[in-house]
């Protein structure tokens, strides 16, 4: 009896071993399914919680903040290069983008963004008070309208705060841009928002991590600087893609960059001007091209780092 019992008991652990085998493959594929979420949420927490990507979009803008899993994004380049940008920096479960901003309807910054607003869920689009002076700027605003995607019309003063990391605050157009322009080279270039990204948990001067300039130029510079509104800033964003145009000396003194970042293609401009990368370099620690170096992101935490 003991023998019986003894061979009874291998052929069920034999049954048992032969039905895991088989279940194996199902086994391993619901663990797989149950860890993808895991997987495509890594890309969020990786690295720094804080961070600002000037993504490579050839000749064009394009750069995403990130505070954990809430993000804005700053114009949309020239094609959907950006949505490459997007997938690498946020995870595959996330399909929203708390802010757009359009720093002005020129088709290098705007056209990615049509593309945006069709694929991701979109809690505000952040406009110029100009944008409706281009046929494209009027095309985003009906798309945004047709898919309600609620807009602001952000003046100089307006702030968007992003999670429990920061702020974007804008420090122009304000009600005298106008006035102020008067003998621009490009008007539309010179009525971009321009943006500062500020830490919430640092409200003084050092607190003042970013400045992207859109493609703003000298008129532009000058009217800030003279306001006081020109902080020393851990990065910035060089406006209209290093033109000969843009980013003079008294503003570079004024801003006093650690790190500038130009954004950048192959172009018949000269963009960047070797005149402006000069400037750059008696204020600047580093400056970066995402020509040469592709996309770059700042870790704006509190080790700041690149």
């Amino acid at each position: 009896m003991k023998l019986g019992g003894i061979r009874f008991a291998f052929v069920r652990v034999g049954r048992f071993f032969r039905l895991v085998w088989r279940l194996l493959p199902a086994l391993v594929l619901l663990s797989i399914l149950i860890s993808l979420p895991l997987v495509w949420s890594w890309p969020a927490n990786r690295g720094a919680h804080f961070t600002l990507h000037v993504f490579d979009v050839g000749q064009g803008d394009s750069s995403l903040v990130q505070c954990g899993r809430v993000q804005a994004l700053v114009d949309g380049g020239p094609d959907r290069q950006a949505l490459s940008g997007l997938g690498r920096s946020m995870p595959f479960t996330d399909r929203r983008i708390e802010y757009i901003f359009l720093t002005h309807p020129h088709d290098d910054h705007i056209f990615g963004l049509f593309t945006m607003l069709e694929r991701y869920e979109i809690g505000r689009l952040v406009v110029s008070p100009y944008v409706v002076e281009l046929l494209l700027g009027q095309e985003l605003l009906a798309l945004a309208e047709s898919r309600g995607v609620p807009v602001t019309v952000a003046e100089a003063g307006d702030s968007f705060v992003l999670g429990d990391c920061g702020e974007l605050v804008v420090l122009w157009p304000d009600e005298r841009a106008e006035e102020e322009i008067r003998g621009s080279r490009d008007r539309t270039n010179d009525l971009s928002l321009v943006l500062e990204l500020r830490s919430l948990t640092r409200q003084d001067q050092t607190g003042v991590l970013a400045l992207l300039m859109g493609d703003a130029g000298f008129l532009v510079e000058d009217q800030l600087a003279a306001r006081g509104v020109v902080c020393p800033v851990s990065v910035l964003k060089v406006g209209h893609h290093g033109s000969r145009y843009s980013t003079n000396i008294e503003f570079i003194r004024a801003a006093t960059p650690e790190s500038a970042v130009i954004s950048v293609g192959e172009n018949n401009y000269g963009h960047p001007s070797q005149v402006t990368l000069r400037r750059l370099g008696s204020f600047a620690d580093q400056t970066f091209r995402t020509d040469h170096d592709g996309t770059v992101v700042f870790d704006l935490g509190s080790n700041f780092d690149f």
